[in-house]
């Protein structure tokens, strides 16, 4: 357990975003590249500070679904 500071982050302005994109054709199974920020100290955790629709596979970013990104972004916000 981490005893320094509580982990948060606002993703409000990227689920915007992404349920933007979803109303407008994007599915919860497209594949998307994210973007992290650097690790925040004391916790295993990246932030996403961006995502890209992608066909391809973009060097150094991860990939995943539409639905996932949502899920981890919700879950990040539902802590701050």
């Amino acid at each position: 357990m981490n005893d320094g500071p509580k982990l948060s982050y606002d993703y409000t302005a990227l689920i915007s975003q992404l349920k933007s994109e979803i109303s407008a054709g994007l599915k919860l199974t497209d594949t998307v590249a994210i973007e992290r920020g650097d690790q925040i100290a004391g916790y295993n955790y990246r932030p996403i500070v961006g995502w890209h629709i992608t066909k391809g596979e973009p060097s150094g970013l991860q990939m995943t679904n539409v639905g996932n990104l949502l899920i981890e972004m919700e879950e990040m916000n539902s802590l701050f």
